[in-house]
């Protein structure tokens, strides 16, 4: 059920004011005395795709998973009583770490059906004769939900959240009683990407339901490497690139990038002859957004490293001499070292045959991004890894705002800077000491040269992945070029060694 896991229904009895609202809310209408299980099969329109999908849901402890088929467009997530997890059309599990994103995702699990956590603080905005908009606040989130709800039926017509800054509006008509259960069969889900529609045809109680249609899949065996395959790097504007090959088609020249999934462009794509479905928008660092497409390529070819049957975006974006992008597709089936004084990228199946050096720190994954604890002159919070951002460190804009960054510096000067998306903006100052885990930097070194401090970018940027509320900052290759890292998302462990130790 794409949109209600994204949103949900309020169990209220005709609210006149916030005294009236009954908790907890739920994105269904069950009773105790109701069917444990539910399995709902519907029809999902997203991005020019239409598929099928599988929703189950298990009142009793709040787990739930939906699986999508539509075609190199699938996908499937879920919360299995422990873990929220996502997976694309190959099945390569993700596990959610990040704790804001947690910390909603479990508000969400509570609308679906799982015993409350927090009890939200409620209150009435406003009010018309037809519905009544409700501002749920919960201790655990930033920044409260908002609820539309039919006064006269007590069922939900909207749902508003902004959490991780984007917000995410959702709709829902069409309630019935059903297998049991009373439910919205119509749902509606927009973003600044587009709208998310769903059709639910079919409902059925089950008596119980196997654990394993809860749980993140088994990692998929697509790929081929024999010990460690070292790729010759480059610094393209401070980026990492490595030559590629897809599909036997000529030499690539790809970043690799840790922030990013697999991607092309338009032009690397018709070089290949690549055959391109559906049609969305993404956003990037920039504020605005860009035509995607999606399609599905036999072979990816990296040093002796080999990927098969991989899916990548083609966007509407260039960089000149940027083919595409290898992202998190890559990281997650190889432990990646980059050694930038060498300036060559090794890759193993297993991070022991690349040795454990340096400092090891716990990481954990920010949707395809990892991110690692740290701070800024004592300010912490998580931190994303990027390979593929130029700068040092961006501290993202709403926490700049929310400990008052900006008036903390003296400014070197407004910088600028962009990506997918559009432009950024930013202030460049100098920060006494970041720490990455237990390493505290306090100098920067960059070709040789030192300087008290670490350049940080206090970002001013007002939407897009710069403004997200989830994180402190966003780590890139600028500040990495002092150590070589290796990613190794196996373990959920990054390593950081110095540079020339």
């Amino acid at each position: 059920m794409h949109a209600i896991a994204a949103s949900a229904v309020l169990a209220l009895t005709r609210p006149t004011q916030a005294s009236a609202v009954v908790t907890p809310i739920r994105v269904v209408r069950s009773t105790p005395a109701g069917p444990r299980f539910l399995r709902l099969r519907s029809r999902i329109t997203f991005d020019g795709a239409t598929g099928d999908c599988v929703t189950v849901m298990d009142f009793r402890t709040g787990r739930s998973a939906e699986h999508v088929d539509a075609g190199v467009m699938s996908y499937s997530d879920g919360f299995d009583g422990r873990r929220q997890w996502s997976a694309d059309v190959t099945g390569m599990p993700v596990i959610e770490g990040n704790a804001e994103t947690l910390r909603d995702a479990a508000v969400w699990n509570t609308f679906l059906g799982a015993p409350e956590r927090e009890h939200p603080e409620v209150r009435t905005l406003r009010t018309t004769p037809a519905s009544m908009v409700l501002r749920l606040r919960y201790r655990s989130l930033r920044l409260p939900i908002d609820v539309t709800v039919d006064r006269a039926s007590g069922y939900v017509q909207r749902i508003d959240d902004p959490i991780g800054g984007e917000t995410s509006v959702s709709s829902y008509a069409d309630y019935r009683r059903d297998a049991g259960v009373v439910f919205p069969h119509v749902l509606h889900a927009r973003t600044r990407y587009g709208i998310t529609r769903e059709v639910i045809f079919a409902a059925e109680a089950p008596a119980s339901i196997a654990a394993s249609e809860f749980e993140p899949p088994a990692p998929p065996d697509d790929t081929t490497l024999t010990g460690v395959t070292s790729v010759p790097m480059l610094l393209d504007r401070g980026s990492p690139v490595v030559p590629v090959r897809i599909d036997d088609g000529p030499v690539l020249h790809m970043l690799l990038d840790s922030g990013s999934s697999n991607l092309l462009t338009p032009a690397a794509a018709r070089r290949l002859r690549l055959k391109l479905s559906g049609e969305g928008k993404v956003g990037g660092v920039g504020t605005g957004v860009v035509r995607e497409r999606y399609t599905r390529v036999r072979r990816v070819a990296v040093g002796s490293a080999e990927l098969r049957d991989q899916p990548f975006e083609v966007l509407d974006y260039a960089e000149p001499g940027i083919d595409g992008a290898l992202g998190c597709e890559l990281f997650e089936r190889f432990a990646v070292r980059f050694d930038f004084a060498k300036r060559s990228v090794l890759l193993a199946r297993d991070a022991s045959q690349l040795g454990m050096l340096g400092t090891a720190m716990p990481m954990r994954m920010t949707g395809c991004t990892p991110e690692i604890d740290g701070s800024v002159d004592g300010i912490g919070g998580p931190l994303m890894i990027d390979t593929g951002s130029a700068v040092s460190l961006d501290v993202l804009t709403p926490a700049v705002k929310r400990y008052g960054m900006l008036a903390r510096y003296g400014s070197f000067g407004r910088v600028r800077g962009g990506g997918i998306g559009g432009d950024t903006t930013g202030l460049l100052v100098r920060a006494r000491t970041v720490r990455l885990g237990p390493i505290a930097a306090s100098a920067f070194r960059l070709d040789g040269r030192s300087m008290r401090g670490v350049p940080v970018v206090l970002q001013t940027t007002a939407s897009g992945a710069l403004s997200s509320t989830s994180d402190l900052g966003n780590v890139g290759t600028l500040l990495l070029e002092m150590f070589s890292p290796t990613f190794d998302y196996r373990s959920g462990t990054l390593w950081l060694l110095p540079k020339g130790d």
